[in-house]
């Protein structure tokens, strides 16, 4: 079976978390997210309303340090 023609360029669509949802589900403290905003430690998307959003793929990477000890 030939792969579907668009599939490569289809968007891939991901879940954004405001800074808040982030803190309850990393269970961390506001400061420290920001902490590592600022220290480049985890990506945000900023808006054009100047609010922040962090990738649903970001709070996983995180995770899976915290999961492995790095």
């Amino acid at each position: 079976m030939l792969p579907h023609p668009f599939k490569s360029r289809m968007p891939t669509f991901e879940k954004y978390y405001k800074p808040k949802e982030v803190c309850e589900l990393l269970r961390i403290d506001r400061r420290t997210l920001w902490k590592w905003i600022k220290g480049g430690k985890i990506r945000v998307i900023k808006l054009p309303s100047g609010r922040h959003r962090i990738p649903e793929s970001e709070i996983k990477r995180i995770l899976g340090e915290v999961k492995h000890g790095n």
